[in-house]
This record gives structure tokens, sequence and C-alpha cells, in this order.
């Protein structure tokens, strides 16, 4: 045996030769009698490593364009949302300020407005004012007493008071 020219294994290289050439059969036929039969083009198109390649690319960017698709429906469902909720804030507020609307177009909150930022009065009335007395926070009779209250940091009705103040002059 010279090393080079012949195998340890002579019939391997063969053996390898055949085995290759059957993998490579498209179908393969386990009767050795049988003639081989040949696939149908697109079979041997949709099993070829080409088309495969390109039908994972295809899906790949299927699924991008479906993932992005996704995102983009949710960001407009957030903004719907935002402006619904926000919808719903100007109506609330419109309500309030029809409200208030309606409360400041009233004759009696006008002549009460007149009489306290203004000074006005009706005919046959005095107007007196109080030193030490915010009008501007003090906007009916009962407002004037709690005024009052806090102001002296006591809790006793007005005619008490007065009472207090004449029976017992010793103590103011």
């Amino acid at each position: 045996m010279t090393i080079g020219s012949q195998s340890k294994w002579p019939y391997l290289t063969y053996y390898l030769k055949i085995v290759k050439i059957i993998l490579l059969l498209p179908t393969f036929s386990h009767d050795f009698h049988m003639p081989i039969q040949k696939q149908p083009l697109i079979e041997r198109l949709l099993h070829s490593k080409l088309v495969v390649i390109f039908e994972l690319i295809l899906l790949v960017g299927l699924g991008l364009a479906v993932g992005r698709e996704m995102i983009r429906r949710h960001q407009i469902q957030s903004q719907i949302q935002s402006l619904e909720d926000q919808a719903v804030a100007l109506e609330k507020q419109n309500a309030e300020l029809s409200d208030l609307i309606n409360v400041i177009s009233t004759p009696n909150y006008q002549e009460e407005q007149a009489r306290l930022k203004l000074g006005m009065q009706k005919p046959g009335e005095s107007v007196v004012a109080v030193l030490g007395v915010d009008t501007e926070k003090v906007t009916s009779p009962s407002a004037a007493q709690e005024h009052s209250n806090q102001t002296t940091g006591d809790a006793r009705s007005n005619p008490q008071r007065w009472l207090d103040y004449f029976l017992n002059e010793s103590k103011s």
C-alpha cells in the first residue's frame, strides 16, 4: 500500500458519494425497483432555500408592520381618551360658568353687589360704615357676625356682648 494513491478503506469514499447522491434526490423511493418520481415545480419552489428565506423575511416584515400598527393604535386610543377627559372637564367648567352667569344676572345679586362694592343705597335707606371690617369678606349679616367673632375671638352673640358691655363695664 502506498500513501496517497490508495486509501485504507477504498470503498468508503464510494459509499459517501452514494449517500450524498441519495440525500440530494428530491424524493427517494424505498423500493429500489420503482422509478424516482419528480416533484412538481411548485413543491420544489416551496422547499427551496431561497423561497424559505424570502418567506421568513416577508414574515418578519409583516410582523414589524403589525407591531407598529398596534403601537400606533394604542397611541391614538390614549389620545382619544385624554381628549374625551378634557371635553368632560370643559363641559363641567361650562356648566359652572353658566350657573355663575345665571346667579350674576339676577336682580338681587346685582343689587347686593351695587351696595357692597359701589356703596349705593335704595331711597330711604341710610348707609353705615363700620371701621375695621373688610366689606369684601362680609356679604350678609350672618357673615358679619362670623367676621366679628373671628376678629374678637368671642363666640357670644352680638346682643349678649352688648349686655355684658353695659352691665359689666369693669371687664372691658
